[in-house]
């Protein structure tokens, strides 16, 4: 069961908190993220969100979808 507190962290993650997610899970491709929407959740749980990031290896703004969810011991991390 996903609950009322983690509905409320994992869908309203501010910029800084997408970054630090993404670094959580490995990814060094983000550089920061810029903008972002959340949309919802998925059927799996995970909270999905539309952003714009600046790409650290092609020195450009990108955009895409992030999902992001809290693993058993309470890290915050995302995919895309």
């Amino acid at each position: 069961m996903i609950t009322k507190e983690t509905i409320q962290k994992l869908s309203n993650l501010s910029n800084v908190g997408l970054d630090q997610a993404l670094k959580n899970a490995g990814y060094t491709k983000f550089e920061r993220t810029m903008q972002r929407e959340f949309l919802g959740i998925t059927n799996g749980g995970e909270f999905c969100y539309k952003i714009t990031y600046r790409d650290s290896i092609n020195e450009s703004w990108e955009y895409g979808k992030l999902f992001v969810k809290m693993n058993s011991d309470g890290l915050i991390v995302a995919d895309y």
